[in-house]
């Protein structure tokens, strides 16, 4: 790869989580070559911001929201960086269509990134997305199920679209307390609070089980649209709405149990963490997570109550499980989910479409 790449990210998204997460390890972690800027619609997270700021620099613009009349006014902006490569950052395939139209024109090669699979219209607007992801120089989809969903979906060869798994930064595991501490068992989970996270079935869980006479305690660090629904949920439990966090290895570091009972995902950061950390996790069968823990955690079907209630009591009760899968989750994240191994997938990428 030559050295001196102007590379751009472009991102629209208002709220932090794994996807804006991706494009700070990417700032963080790419070679000093790369000269990056981030091109971003406002509001821009703060914890993005401070990631582009202390690697180049931030251009912030006024919001797309998929408003084709934005369209010129982003690509001014995009050209004014001379970008001689373009990473566009999508949520799911069909979210950003305004960003990848802007950057599949020009004026570098461009690269995608799709996090989520999601519904693909049909009909014309089906036909036009594929047009607009032809145009790319190469698709990145964290999960075989995404890949195979621009695949199938919109048609797209097979060399145009890379899987690149996400990864995490390196964390020491936090020190476990002995199995016979006093105090009720932690339960943690991180996340958006939307439907997506599933995470008022975990209430419900938590419900079930406070009524079984189990001693534990839920905690959930996140903001989002269904804050005050869970609360409402949550009245009288054991559970606690911490709010977002900047301090995601402060806050899994004295829980017992890490759960993410999902309905949908690509790959979640938030999973991968708490599994560098080396706790015991359970989480749902959706998108890569059955195919990337393997034994390392628990999974079971997605919006299935029943079987999250039995897998926390199985979790809750065994000590001797709980320890066997924390270790099997840590060596799993530093074998094969280490940051650097995602970087190292990504320039590949990079060197693919900088080649033509």
């Amino acid at each position: 790869m030559d050295p001196g790449v102007r590379l751009t990210f472009l991102v629209d998204s208002p709220t932090w989580g794994g996807a804006e997460t991706y494009v700070a390890s990417l700032l963080r972690r790419l070679p000093d070559r790369f000269a990056c800027t981030l091109v971003a619609t406002e509001p821009v997270p703060a914890l993005l911001a401070a990631a582009a700021q202390a690697r180049g620099r931030l251009v912030a613009v006024g919001p797309v929201g998929g408003h084709w009349r934005r369209a010129p006014a982003l690509y001014r902006a995009l050209a004014a960086t001379r970008p001689e490569l373009v990473h566009v950052n999508l949520v799911d395939p069909d979210a950003n269509r305004v960003l990848l139209a802007v950057a599949g024109a020009g004026p570098a090669p461009a690269v995608a990134t799709a996090h989520m699979t999601g519904p693909i219209a049909s009909g014309r607007r089906r036909a036009t997305l594929a047009l607009v992801y032809r145009r790319l120089a190469a698709v990145v989809a964290v999960s075989a199920e995404i890949h195979d969903l621009l695949a199938t979906r919109l048609g797209l060869r097979p060399g145009l679209i890379r899987v690149v798994r996400n990864g995490v930064e390196p964390l020491a595991p936090a020190p476990r307390r002995p199995a016979t501490g006093a105090g009720p068992l932690l339960v943690g989970g991180v996340g958006r609070l939307t439907q997506q996270k599933g995470f008022d079935l975990l209430v419900e869980a938590t419900r079930r089980l406070v009524a079984d006479g189990w001693p534990v305690e839920v905690r959930l660090a996140g903001a989002g649209r269904e804050r005050d629904r869970l609360a409402a949920a949550a009245a009288g439990l054991p559970v606690h709405l911490g709010g977002f966090t900047d301090d995601v290895p402060g806050f899994l570091a004295p829980l017992d149990v890490f759960c993410l009972p999902s309905r949908a995902e690509g790959l979640p950061l938030a999973l991968l963490e708490a599994m560098m950390a080396g706790l015991p996790c359970l989480a749902t069968a959706v998108g890569e997570i059955p195919a990337a823990v393997g034994r390392a955690a628990l999974v079971v079907p997605p919006g299935d109550v029943d079987a999250l209630t039995a897998a926390l009591r199985r979790l809750l009760g065994d000590p001797g499980l709980r320890a066997e899968l924390a270790g099997r989750a840590r060596a799993l994240a530093v074998r094969e989910f280490d940051v650097a191994a995602m970087v190292a997938a990504t320039m590949g990428v990079y060197e693919v479409a900088l080649a033509g």
